[in-house]
């Protein structure tokens, strides 16, 4: 439909009808970033002690100085909720309304439903802080509910009852799980090629099916697949072969391929997730009424530090506090420093002992805090606490590449001892070495169990001329093209020429974030849909710029410079690399998101607006975040960031290696590089 350009007047006649029908009113109006702005004051606010605050509507208009709406272009009417300071009164509480005719009323609705949140809210009587109103944003059946919250402990209510509606919406999504092939919707993401009608196993996997049909007890095998390979085919054939004598385990890497294995795998097989084969434990110890709290870290934290002075430090004592769960390390101060310089954790001496005693604190109430548990503690408990866990006759371990020690350790103590353990994973593709997963893992279980090792070396998914690039580039890397596989296309283009030929369903990766920005945005201009997928990157890039403390854009921006330089300096100096390249792409990352906003806070509502995990329209991502996927049309940004040149140790090198090989592999079709 027809963006539809209506004038400055009309505009402000909805916001006056608006205002005389409910206690607001329009308080300011100016003129900023060549688009009217207005704040629309719904309620006063006052604290105990006499303090007094509002909340404000603000309200973008995108009307220009000519007194009309934009003619084009993606600038929606962006309306959020603030206090009179503009700072935010909680998350995810903005709304866009289109400028296709009809906008009036979708105006006055969407108006009328922050005017509703914002009359919630309100200071706590008990704290002293704004009683913030939050909405979850998360996928689940509880996506789209509201929940206030302040700085008390246990402050979490929800503001709505309605538990039929959220039974509703698990029901939905179930039958939307069931009727969609593997829980993806089929428009969202192009389907795989398929193989020949009838499954015809390989000579890779025969081998691996008559090693698993005569396994003796005490016998492991590690299988070494390449990417596209059907590892997961090859497991559900693999488990046919299993006696329905025995009992049998197998430990899926996420809830997406647990979905897909649990609808075909045999009776006597038992399908769960490593989070999922801990929690089991932790209840059949701790028992049923085990509370799950993502939040768990945060609260052991406000109840040992100033949350007002050093609130700034939690996300990054709950990064150190997570690596130390995963890969089980010690927690003297030297152990601290190795953890946070090799995964590229920023820590400005200043604030190193505070941080370093805080994650020791939270470790110790985590441990013995067994009634509420989170993510980590789900494989952290039963291995640190030494539970005693069901033992299986076999434990299939998914994608073995990218676990973390914990994993593997609770993986292993979930094993009768003369029982067998069958591992799969494609070394080459380990990628997470950076967020805690074991860079060496399928060498360390080829070791440490004496097991024997199959290949699947032919991938499903490439086409000829794609596995001709990958063996020119990686000759030791063993790939190979399937019989059937199509030809083909391996090209280059200019930036200026890749914009012209996005369109919804292709992919385009980089080696760091920055670079995404730029045209990911240009898309969204010209109309097109386009995202960035990572909401947790979004989560840290904002966590960044409050740890300047500016509430001034141009303020923030100069302190996150100067901050660079100085880290920076510091980081290479001390050989820290790893920190190094992260805190670069972080901070080009924001000035790339930073143009063309006004505002802090319009900032950080960019950022959460871009960053997703969903597959929308064209999807543009890191490397790391792409694995897994596929696409018929891949193109790579500046693959001259492959291998990235901050990259110095031979941990590093070889992660590099792996990135650039998961790059290369996620084509369908057509492999295009962007100069």
């Amino acid at each position: 439909m027809t963006t539809e350009r209506f004038t400055k007047k009309q505009f402000e006649d909805v916001l006056a009808e608006f205002c005389k029908d409910h206690e607001a009113a329009v308080i300011a109006e100016r003129f900023t970033f060549e688009e009217y702005r207005y704040q629309m004051e719904i309620s006063k606010i006052s604290r105990a002690d006499g303090e007094s605050n509002a909340v404000l509507i603000e309200i973008a208009s995108s009307v220009g100085r000519d007194g009309l709406a934009d003619e084009t272009g993606d600038n929606s009417i962006r309306l959020y909720l603030t206090d009179s300071g503009g700072l935010p009164v909680g998350n995810k509480l903005q709304r866009w309304v289109t400028r296709v005719p009809g906008w009036e009323k979708r105006l006055t609705e969407t108006l009328s439903k922050l005017y509703d949140i914002g009359k919630m809210i309100r200071y706590c009587d008990k704290c002293g802080s704004l009683k913030k109103i939050f909405i979850v944003k998360k996928d689940g059946p509880n996506k789209g509910r509201l929940f206030m919250r302040c700085d008390c402990p246990y402050s979490f209510k929800w503001l709505d009852d309605n538990e039929q509606e959220k039974l509703d919406k698990t029901i939905k999504k179930a039958k939307e799980l069931v009727a969609t092939a593997y829980g993806v919707p089929a428009n969202k993401i192009e389907p795989k090629k398929e193989m020949p009608k009838g499954f015809k196993p390989s000579k890779y996997q025969l081998a691996v099916f008559n090693y698993v049909h005569d396994m003796k007890a005490g016998q492991h095998l590690v299988v070494e697949a390449c990417a596209g390979s059907g590892k997961t085919t090859t497991g559900v054939k693999m488990m046919d072969l299993i006696p329905r004598t025995k009992d049998v385990i197998f430990i899926a890497f996420n809830k997406h391929i647990e979905r897909k294995l649990s609808e075909v795998a045999p009776s006597h097989v038992r399908v769960r997730t490593y989070h999922g084969l801990g929690f089991a434990i932790c209840r059949a110890i701790y028992g049923t009424d085990i509370k799950v709290d993502d939040d768990k870290v945060y609260d052991i934290l406000s109840n040992f530090m100033d949350k007002s002075k050093d609130g700034y430090l939690f996300p990054m004592i709950a990064k150190m506090v997570g690596l130390v769960k995963n890969t089980l390390s010690d927690v003297e101060d030297i152990d601290l420093d190795e953890l946070a310089d090799h995964y590229g954790i920023e820590i400005d001496s200043y604030d190193r002992d505070n941080i370093y005693n805080a994650v020791r604190y939270v470790l110790e109430k985590s441990r013995t805090m067994t009634n509420i548990i989170d993510f980590d503690d789900m494989c952290w408990l039963p291995v640190i606490n030494d539970l005693k866990a069901h033992q299986y006759d076999l434990a299939f371990v998914d994608e073995a590449q990218d676990t973390n020690r914990c994993q593997i350790a609770l993986a292993l103590m979930s094993v009768k001892p003369d029982g067998n353990i069958i591992a799969v994973g494609d070394r080459h593709q380990s990628l997470y070495g950076f967020r805690g997963a074991d860079v060496d893992a399928i060498p360390n279980l080829i070791g440490n169990l004496h097991a024997d090792t199959l290949p699947l070396s032919i991938t499903y998914r490439n086409p000829r001329q794609v596995v001709r690039l990958v063996n020119e580039r990686f000759p030791d890397f063993p790939l190979e093209a399937a019989d059937w596989a199509e030809e083909g296309e391996v090209r280059y283009v200019s930036g200026e020429r890749a914009l012209t030929e996005y369109t919804p369903g292709d992919m385009v990766l980089c080696r760091v974030n920055a670079k995404l920005v730029e045209p990911a945005f240009a898309l969204i201009r010209n109309g097109t849909k386009a995202i960035i997928r990572g909401r947790d990157i979004g989560k840290g890039l904002i966590s960044l710029i409050r740890k300047m403390k500016s509430a001034d854009l141009g303020g923030l921006l100069a302190k996150m410079s100067e901050y660079r330089r100085v880290e920076m300096l510091k980081l290479l100096e001390a050989n820290r690399n790893n920190q190094a390249q992260a805190l670069e792409d972080k901070v080009e990352t924001i000035f790339a998101l930073s143009d063309g906003v006004t505002s802090v806070f319009e900032l950080e509502n960019r950022i959460e607006t871009i960053f997703k995990d969903e597959n929308e329209g064209v999807v543009f991502s890191s490397v790391h975040r792409a694995k897994g996927l596929e696409a018929k049309r891949i193109f790579i940004l500046a693959p001259e960031l492959m291998p990235h040149p901050m990259a110095k140790k031979p941990w590093e090198q070889e992660q590099e290696r792996n990135i650039e090989y998961v790059a290369l592999t996620r084509s369908l079709s057509e492999l295009i590089f962007v100069k």
